[in-house]
């Protein structure tokens, strides 16, 4: 008896450290997801078109504008040559986000909005970023606008403490600036704009009082002037935001539908997170060290994966090789049992014969 309650107890042992196992390597699975970041899940809705396909087998590559150096939302780490941003958070994303289909990227660098558009309309690109724009001023300019990647703050730096954006004021404006210039004209259509050369020039024209304010996007005023320079100088947070969208020409209706259907896809948190962790110079040479940093964290997962599963399975072939010892044994006492009995039974009968 005490055999057999030997031997279950090593089958429920075994059963144990089984599910144990199990629930150890669904946990580490689950991690591994995590630290990578991938969504394996499609469903109808992430499906493309057959035009759509036939238009990306047959155009190719998707050619996209971006501005060279505007933090935050896309610029080119220095060490390696990669985009960075939310932009490139954007286009990690989108070319998995359908499940037919991976869409591919080739991204082109511009000094300026203007540059952008200017590449577009010549059909350099085929799509730029950003644009802010509404689709009925967007139709106006020959474009298509698809829904916004994300929303930026706007604040006007001026020298009153207590700025009354409902005044009429006048605003330094860096060079053409279509974004902010639409910006001006939906949300202060009664201030006069007095353009200047660079974004240097138009606090010093505000700290000079040529001008009452200068508007700036609130994640990116600190690596475009010290906060040195802005002593004296007070913000203030502006009414309305700037919806920044990718932007495709008016005659390409097939890709607008395509990235517009992407732009849902994709993680608006996640866009926002990439904004602001980019938005500072010093975010371009801690690129190349955070993504060392994320590969060495998958490779601890992955070491630490490899070394459960390595245990647990040798915990297994140790409770299979004490089953299979205690199995041995019981046979080996079964026997023994069976031949005491037989002694017995013939120590019995001999002594019937006697009697």
């Amino acid at each position: 008896m005490q055999v057999g309650k030997a031997h279950s107890y090593g089958w429920h042992f075994l059963f144990g450290c089984l599910v144990v196992t199990i629930l150890s390597l669904f946990c580490c699975s689950i991690g591994m997801a995590q630290a990578q970041g991938h969504d394996a899940t499609f469903d109808s809705q992430r499906m493309l078109t057959s035009n759509d396909l036939r238009w990306l087998h047959n155009h190719g590559k998707i050619r996209m504008a971006y501005i060279s150096n505007l933090l935050g939302n896309c610029a080119r780490d220095p060490a390696t040559g990669e985009l960075v941003g939310s932009l490139a958070t954007y286009v990690e994303r989108a070319k998995t986000c359908f499940g037919n289909e991976q869409l591919e990227f080739a991204p082109y660098a511009y000094p300026t909005i203007e540059a952008e558009l200017a590449a577009l309309q010549r059909g350099e690109v085929d799509c730029i970023f950003p644009l802010y724009a509404d689709a009925k001023q967007a139709e106006q300019m020959g474009f298509l606008v698809t829904q916004s990647l994300f929303n930026c703050d706007v604040i006007a730096l001026s020298k009153d403490k207590d700025f009354d954006e409902k005044s009429a004021h006048t605003v330094a404006l860096a060079g053409a600036k279509i974004n902010k210039r639409i910006y001006l004209e939906k949300h202060y259509p009664h201030w006069q704009i007095k353009q200047y050369k660079s974004d240097r020039a138009c606090v010093d024209a505000v700290k000079r009082g040529d001008v009452d304010c200068a508007i700036f996007n609130s994640y990116g005023i600190a690596h475009i002037i010290p906060a040195s320079e802005l002593s004296g100088l007070h913000s203030k947070a502006l009414a309305g935001s700037m919806d920044l969208a990718l932007a495709v020409r008016s005659d390409n209706a097939r890709l607008h539908s395509i990235l517009d259907r992407s732009v849902t896809l994709v993680s608006r948190e996640a866009l926002n997170a990439s904004m602001k962790s980019f938005a500072k110079p010093e975010s371009l040479t801690q690129n190349t060290a955070a993504k060392t940093q994320g590969v060495l964290w998958q490779n601890k997962v992955f070491l630490a994966m490899s070394i459960i599963t390595v245990l647990a399975v040798c915990v297994i072939l140790v409770v299979v090789l004490f089953s299979m010892r205690n199995r041995r044994t019981e046979n080996r006492l079964r026997q023994a049992e069976k031949q005491v009995e037989e002694l017995t039974r013939k120590l019995q009968e001999q002594q019937k014969l006697k009697d």
